[in-house]
């Protein structure tokens, strides 16, 4: 039963898509390693099922770990993708050489890895511009039931300018006129220390862009 799991291309598709989806939100939305660990959590149970099946050996183990320590750097460190880069390829490597049929990972980790990027980029399409993504996102649960009170007004803070705080993927947090406020691009990554401009305030949800110096 186990070895057929292992080598079921199926099970391939939906843990490696889980796994891709998790990652990849989690470069985009920095949001504290909660996506990364959904996503580690499905890569972990596809090598728990590689082992049990007798096909994963440590060094591809080793090699995935690799990749996801350079999957965390990327959220830390201003690499412009290419820690994301090289710790992707880290762990898809791991993950293929861990199954019983190589091949047959490889065809599943294309697919995975285009269902995963197809569904991230509806998530961006469908629901980066509402505010109760924003929500999502920052994990805000605004309500009065909770003890919350209603957001201050950001209207005031248009044309204000501040700096980056974070890394914005395109979510993030910059400090504008000395106080920490969470912000959002429309889409554009900007590095953090960056001069960043408002640009738009609806509600809560405060969007910047990078200000290009006059040369």
């Amino acid at each position: 039963m186990v070895g057929a799991l292992a080598s079921s291309p199926y099970l391939y598709v939906i843990l490696l898509l889980i796994g891709s989806v998790g990652v990849l939100l989690e470069i985009l939305f920095l949001k504290k390693g909660l996506f990364l660990l959904a996503g580690v959590v499905a890569f972990g149970l596809y090598f728990v099922l590689q082992f049990t099946g007798g096909s994963a050996e440590y060094t591809d183990l080793i090699l995935f770990g690799v990749g996801v320590i350079f999957l965390l750097l990327e959220l830390i460190v201003v690499s412009f993708g290419i820690l994301g880069i090289v710790g992707g390829l880290c762990v898809f490597t791991g993950v293929i050489q861990a199954a019983p049929n190589p091949t047959e990972a490889l065809y599943a980790a294309i697919v995975a890895v285009v269902l995963a990027v197809g569904i991230v980029l509806i998530v961006l399409k469908k629901f980066a511009r509402s505010s109760s993504w924003q929500r999502f996102i920052l994990k805000e649960q605004l309500t009065t039931e909770e003890g919350y009170i209603s957001a201050p007004d950001q209207r005031f803070r248009l044309a204000q300018r501040g700096v980056a705080l974070t890394p914005l993927r395109p979510a993030g947090t910059a400090s504008i006129d000395g106080t920490r406020v969470d912000v959002v691009t429309q889409g554009e990554f900007i590095a953090s220390g960056s001069q960043i401009e408002v640009i738009q305030v609806e509600g809560v949800r405060v969007v910047v862009q990078l200000v290009k110096e006059n040369k």
